[in-house]
């Protein structure tokens, strides 16, 4: 186990952690912002109408994980010539992609949106500019996705937080700009959100070609390396086409069934839960690439080292935060927002329970990328997942209230992780049986404990001020003592003992 390696991935969890911050911090202002002067119906319009369009950015995220592995397996590697073939080539393939989303989506998103969605005559109009733009927005996204990969692959993760900055900056102005009654406030938002994206992802690219000269874009003729990168890809997108169903999919199913009063719950509750699994992501953000190129150079044993502990860490990361907010989540949204959609806090709690579970998976994605056995993968991941949207249609069909596609996803959640466990045993010899005594089954008593302790102690408080926060600070106190004794081994115990020791005889001294 390399010290080097550890202090790289934990310098470059703390700069995106900053960047996690600054923007988690920035978006729930910005969301109350941006819900008070749209009001429900119009921020429902503009996250169901734009998750038509952003369901796709589930494929551009797939797109990203599958060209960075390519990128940081060829650095672990070495190889520059086949670094800059596998750069040029995929900027060929994102724009081939990009041309073939806009053929499709114009003719068919504006048919459904005119015929099938349930939006009032008065705005359908302004729901076209939210289409259109978010259309303008991911085809810049997919175009910019090889630079990003590049800042990834590099370990480059202080650009990141950067780069926040100016994304913070930008879309905090921008919710004080609709309060300004000079332009239809949907349109506008719509207008200006496509401008930042465009603004960010430029500075990106810029970023990239400024600090990686040797790549060169060029007309690649490495007929294998396209094969390859399409293979792969294309695998992979299918794994994100099952994504899109089980996410937006049914979020434009809890439109016509229920229209956009309960998109509106479920976009904040889909924004509380993307906060919160930032702290995972972003920690397997910075291990992704070792876990990619210890497997490149052979090194099985620090391979599994990393899968096991960052599937365990991430999931603490998350827990830490999901339990008080599951406990509090009433208090914490009348504090939050002005005006509270229907069913938002019980969406709330059912989609971290779900990402609780979602995050021991991120790990096993970026092991089975790195084998490059991508095929048997997504196929069966994929199909667990795609069970999802006709389950949930069905129940919904039969006049079930919308709460029940949540338990459907966590249920089906649960089922793909079992998958994704069985067919890593297969491809690669994973040790599936060890992942779930020592990752899932501990991960899971640590949930149920945290979350019991937590609720008692909240039954038992009384009526008083500041209780609220009081009940918040137990369910973080007891949930840290829940995993410091049941989450941690003796040795992560131990080291934590000596450091608490070295800062209390600092204070005390």
């Amino acid at each position: 186990m390399s010290s080097s390696e550890n202090k790289r991935i934990a310098k470059n969890t703390l700069f995106l952690y900053f960047r996690m911050f600054l923007m988690m911090g920035i978006s729930f202002f910005t969301t109350r912002i941006v819900l008070e002067h749209l009001g429900v119906h119009d921020f429902g319009i503009y996250n169901v109408v734009g998750g038509m369009v952003s369901m796709f950015a589930l494929i551009s995220a797939a797109l990203t994980s599958a060209i960075t592995r390519f990128l940081t397996y060829e650095i672990g590697n070495g190889d520059k010539q086949s670094i800059n073939d596998t750069f040029s080539a995929s900027v060929s393939i994102l724009l081939l992609l990009v041309l073939i989303f806009v053929i499709i989506m114009e003719p068919c998103g504006i048919w459904f949106l005119n015929n099938k969605m349930q939006i009032s005559p008065n705005r359908i109009i302004a729901a076209h500019w939210v289409f259109q733009c978010s259309i303008v927005t991911f085809g810049i996204n997919l175009i910019s996705i090889p630079y990003n990969a590049l800042i990834v692959a590099n370990e480059k993760m202080q650009a990141f937080a950067y780069i926040s900055l100016l994304e913070a900056a930008l879309k905090l102005g921008v919710a004080f700009m609709i309060s300004i009654p000079i332009f239809d406030s949907l349109k506008m938002y719509a207008v200006l959100l496509m401008i930042v994206a465009i603004l960010v992802r430029y500075t990106y690219g810029r970023y990239a070609t400024a600090h990686f000269q040797e790549i060169k874009l060029h007309i690649c003729m490495n007929i294998d390396k396209f094969k390859e990168l399409l293979s792969f890809t294309g695998w992979t997108c299918i794994g994100g086409s099952a994504s899109i169903l089980n996410n937006q999919g049914v979020n434009i199913l809890l439109n016509v069934f229920w229209g956009t009063t309960v998109n509106a719950a479920r976009g904040i509750a889909l924004q509380v839960t993307t906060a919160v699994s930032s702290f995972s992501s972003n920690f397997m953000m910075a291990v992704n690439p070792q876990i990619i190129k210890t497997y490149a150079i052979g090194d099985a044993q620090r391979n599994m080292y990393l899968v096991f502990q960052s599937a365990r860490f991430s999931f603490i990361l998350m827990l830490l935060l999901s339990v008080p907010i599951i406990i509090q989540t009433d208090a914490i949204l009348s504090l939050w927002l002005t005006d509270v959609p229907n069913n938002t806090a019980a969406f709330i709690r059912l989609v971290l329970l779900q990402a609780l579970i979602e995050t021991m998976c991120l790990p096993l994605q970026t092991l089975n990328q790195a084998s490059g056995r991508v095929k048997l993968y997504q196929l069966v991941a994929g199909g667990v997942l795609l069970l999802n949207f006709p389950i949930s249609y069905l129940f919904l069909k039969l006049g079930y209230a919308p709460i029940c596609v949540f338990y459907i996803a966590l249920v089906v959640s649960f089922g793909a992780l079992v998958a994704r466990l069985l067919t890593l045993r297969y491809l690669i010899s994973f040790n599936a049986i060890g992942f779930l005594s020592a990752v899932f089954i501990r991960s899971f008593i640590m949930c149920v404990f945290s979350i019991i302790g937590a609720e008692i102690f909240k039954r038992f408080i009384p009526e008083m001020v500041m209780g609220e926060w009081l009940i918040l600070f137990f369910s973080f106190i007891w949930t840290s003592i829940v995993v410091y004794s049941i989450g941690l081994n003796r040795k992560e115990r131990t080291v934590i003992n000596i450091k608490l020791g070295a800062y209390a005889k600092k204070i005390f001294r």
